[in-house]
């Protein structure tokens, strides 16, 4: 009898005290070049295995998945899914996606649970969703975020693209301390930099380069426009996992900031791509913890 065994990180962010907030993000899944719909992944969330899953048969042989096959799970699994990841049949699935500035409503009792086999290794068990144009949604897998729940936390109207500048990096203030390793900060000298404007705010990113034009991290600072009291600081480095992500784009711009959730500061996101794990949400002012993204990205 062949059986899955998988090992899944879980860490839980809250939302104040009544709620947590937990964010999962969109897939396509396609197979031979046909779009299969959008999926919500949600078997990114426990350390787990085929002894902690109250329902392990599912997983055995005699339902084994083809290669191909999307299969939809029985009420009754799927009620003890739910159950066991903490959501309710009564809640809501809030979709944001940032280039519309929409968020998209659904409700996980209408909503078919699923499970297809990963790539990699086990099965993905997931929502299944239909009715998203995500055509018009842009890189929805990269731009939208997903909380399930009985409450929508996200807000709109405060979205925006960065659209970096260039400017001489004298712009760019000196002293201003690298939160990096100590070790590392003198083997880098400030490269290109590049600006871009809010009503209220002075985004400043600037290269951190090895050798001329060989750039390993960035800078980022945040001041206000009239009194230039700094706001913001962090830096953002390659490693063997993370990627600088581009600055600019023929399409959609990588970098976000603005206000999309409910009573929590302005976000920053998209400036690392990552190899392993999910991407981060960070919040102006180094004082609210990053927001992990549920991503089930298994290698």
């Amino acid at each position: 009898m062949k059986k899955l065994f998988f090992i899944l990180t879980f860490i839980l962010p809250l939302l104040g005290s009544s709620q947590e907030l937990r964010l999962f993000n969109i897939q396509l899944f396609s197979f031979d070049s046909v779009q299969k719909g959008a999926f919500i992944p949600l078997t990114d969330m426990n350390l787990w295995n085929e002894e902690t899953w109250p329902f392990a048969e599912v997983f055995y042989e005699k339902n084994e998945l083809k290669k191909d096959e999307i299969q939809t799970l029985p009420q009754n699994i799927k009620s003890d899914f739910l159950n066991f990841v903490k959501i309710k049949e009564t809640d809501s699935i809030f979709i944001y996606n940032m280039l519309l500035d929409t968020v998209f409503k659904f409700q996980v009792d209408k909503t078919e649970l699923i499970r297809k086999q990963n790539p990699y290794f086990g099965e993905v068990v997931a929502l299944k969703i239909l009715d998203l144009d995500l055509e018009s949604m842009g890189t929805f897998y990269w731009n939208s975020f997903v909380f399930i729940g009985s409450s929508n936390p996200f807000q709109t109207g405060n979205i925006h693209q960065i659209k970096w500048q260039k400017v001489h990096k004298s712009e760019f203030p000196s002293g201003i301390e690298i939160p990096i390793n100590k070790n590392w900060e003198d083997t880098y000298s400030p490269g290109e930099t590049y600006k871009y404007l809010t009503n209220e705010h002075e985004y400043l990113i600037q290269n951190l380069e090895v050798l001329k034009g060989m750039t390993e991290g960035r800078h980022l600072i945040i001041r206000h426009k009239e009194t230039k009291e700094i706001v913001h600081n962090s830096a953002f480095m390659y490693t063997e996992g993370t990627d600088l992500s581009p600055l600019f784009s023929e399409s959609e711009n990588n970098q976000w900031t603005g206000k999309i959730f409910k009573n929590k500061p302005t976000i920053l996101y998209g400036f690392l791509w990552l190899s392993f794990g999910c991407p981060s949400i960070d919040f102006i002012g180094n004082k609210e913890p990053s927001l992990i993204i549920y991503c089930d990205n298994r290698h």
